[in-house]
């Protein structure tokens, strides 16, 4: 299987890395939204990052939500996927 070609989001990347390198120095934790219009690569620029930090073997825990559409809970699925995906 090909892996497919990530390039144009070196700028974003720089940015998650000095996020988490601050995490890593202050050990204070901090939440990072990703946000933008459907279709413009959050999820792989995530992806990436995350298999980045996976491969430089950081000690760190990460927790994920995904944003979905509007539902009976709309903005609080994010929380509720973060907390359980931390337990």
């Amino acid at each position: 299987m090909s892996e497919t070609p990530f390039v144009g989001r070196e700028t974003e990347l720089n940015q998650l890395n000095q996020i988490l390198r601050g995490v890593i120095n202050t050990k204070k934790p901090k939440f990072v939204l990703i946000q933008g219009e459907f279709g413009v690569g959050k999820t792989t620029l995530i992806e990436h990052f995350l298999a980045e930090m996976s491969i430089q073997n950081q000690s760190i825990m990460l927790g994920r939500g995904k944003c979905a559409m509007e539902t009976e809970m709309n903005g609080l699925i994010p929380f509720a996927q973060l907390f359980e995906s931390l337990a």
